[in-house]
């Protein structure tokens, strides 16, 4: 847990930002190396079966919505030379983003209502 910033300092929504990056880069790595082994556990179990490998795809998913979102908070966190957030030119940052459940937060209206049928088609990489 990353410490608090002294008494009488102020915690700027920048620092928050990029530490929230950095703590969903780890959860992505960590998810990775679950990943990992339950692939290769898999394979040496040779399991065929379908919930297996939905499975095992929602958890490749889970490590790129991680990675896609450590990005998100850190290209967030900064602004160029002269203070213009990144928000700026959403078309570059959604651009940057893997999963199509990730480029729909940019797309999705602008309403108090949550999304519910995100697009969670992305790149399948698990062994």
């Amino acid at each position: 847990m990353p410490p608090r910033p002294p008494s009488g300092s102020v915690l700027t929504a920048e620092t928050l930002m990029v530490r929230l990056s950095e703590h969903l880069k780890g959860l992505a790595a960590e998810v990775q190396q679950v990943e990992q082994v339950v692939g290769s556990t898999a394979l040496r179990a040779q399991l065929s079966s379908q919930d297996a490998i939905v499975q095992l795809q929602s958890l490749d998913y889970l490590r790129q919505s991680l990675e896609d979102l450590s990005v998100l908070t850190m290209l967030l966190a900064r602004s160029d030379e002269a203070g213009v957030s990144a928000l700026q030119d959403p078309v570059q940052i959604r651009g940057r983003m893997r999963l199509g459940s990730t480029k729909a937060l940019f797309d999705a209206p602008l309403s108090g209502h949550a999304l519910t049928t995100l697009d969670i088609a992305g790149s399948v990489d698990l062994f």
